[in-house]
């Protein structure tokens, strides 16, 4: 590598779509780092959203597609990626994909690319005992070829690695000046949406059985039971849509619900909403619970979910009881969220959530590694 040039990080991810939290996690990063020193390139695989690869693009990244993960491309995938090794001479492959690892950092070994990270973004294999026992496996063989290894949070550490020994965590930080609570984007959307006078429960999620939104309409049906002016405004898409909109008509609540879609300005209906509701079975630590205190939401999540998540005092972790939930959201005490933007921000710092400062420690992280003595042998 010219030392004049910025050193080249080549990432893989599965998907580059805003509805897709690993991706925004990378995305936050790649916005923040310093530029003259690092640059994010891209795996991805499928189809990738015009506005988010134009964006990558402009800020100097590459990206490379890749056909769908799927057993049926392995061979295809595999082979793409040792020609791209070959012909690039990466120093570092990130690797968010665990289940993918025995694919691409294989290939990378094989072209001796120095340093390989394999990274835990998840505290579970998968949502069937099949499917985890899969990836069980494949995980196995992807953590043979890696030479690094990093995670979002202990939780997702001791699930991938069995330990936090010699594992890098690296907050999902975000930047806190984009996720500010503003008072005119919350009647902004709120007036869209015809929300004024109503009490916006919110969450913001892909449509999956992870993120369990079944529950979701299980509390909103209780709640309209006492009082009609609550509504459950959900952000996000997925395979399984069209099912708790099913769900939703059967339970005779969807005039209760507003289905919102993929939004490229999720903070702003963040603004928006009174509570934020994570009831996932099973998380890493999820970006979303930390945008969504960032703007001074109280939020409720799933026991299941990490406590390294907690930055502020507006957290519960609550058993998956449906009771349970609608007794807190009922009993919460309203707190003015302008007033708590500084004490938001302090916290954040103190616990390492703000994104310009984790992105100078990831490219120190980067540059450490460049100079280890792995990466000395491996270019021998």
């Amino acid at each position: 590598m010219n030392q004049s040039e910025p050193l080249r990080v080549l990432h893989i991810i599965e998907k580059i779509e805003k509805n897709n939290g690993v991706t925004a996690v990378v995305l936050n990063y790649f916005r923040q780092i310093n530029k003259e020193k690092v640059i994010f390139d891209f795996i991805t695989h499928g189809d990738s959203e015009q506005d988010l690869v134009k964006e990558i693009l402009d800020l100097g990244g590459r990206i490379y597609h890749f056909p769908e993960l799927s057993f049926r491309n392995l061979r295809t995938c595999s082979q793409k990626a040792e020609i791209l090794f070959h012909r690039c001479g990466y120093q570092i492959v990130h690797c968010h994909i665990p289940n993918a690892a025995f694919i691409y950092l294989k290939a990378a070994r094989n072209e001796r690319v120095p340093i390989r990270i394999i990274h835990s973004h998840n505290s579970k294999g998968a949502e069937t005992t099949i499917k985890k026992l899969r990836n069980d496996i494949l995980h196995k063989i992807g953590k043979y070829y890696a030479n690094q290894k990093m995670a979002c949070s202990k939780m997702a550490a001791d699930y991938l690695f069995g330990t936090i020994r010699k594992v890098f965590l690296l907050n999902n930080a975000i930047d806190l000046e984009k996720y500010k609570f503003r008072n005119e984007d919350r009647q902004m959307i709120r007036n869209k949406l015809h929300l004024d006078e109503k009490i916006v429960l919110g969450h913001v999620g892909r449509f999956s059985l992870q993120k369990n939104h079944v529950f979701l309409l299980e509390i909103l049906e209780r709640l309209i039971r006492k009082n009609e002016k609550y509504r459950l405004l959900l952000v996000g898409n997925g395979e399984l849509e069209k099912g708790i909109k099913s769900i939703a008509k059967q339970k005779k609540i969807q005039d209760y619900i507003i289905f919102a879609g993929v939004q490229k300005e999720v903070s702003k209906y963040l603004c928006a909403m009174d509570f934020f509701l994570l009831p996932s079975l099973f998380e890493g630590l999820p970006v979303v619970g930390v945008e969504a205190q960032a703007v001074g939401l109280p939020c409720f999540m799933s026991d299941k979910i990490t406590r390294e998540v907690e930055i502020t005092e507006q957290v519960r972790f609550l058993n998956l009881n449906e009771e349970i939930w609608v007794e807190a959201i009922e009993n919460h005490k309203e707190q003015n969220r302008d007033q708590m933007v500084e004490k938001i921000i302090n916290n954040f710092t103190v616990a390492g959530y703000c994104i310009q400062t984790e992105a100078e420690r990831l490219v120190e992280y980067y540059f450490k590694l460049t100079n280890s003595d792995i990466y000395r042998m491996m270019r021998l």
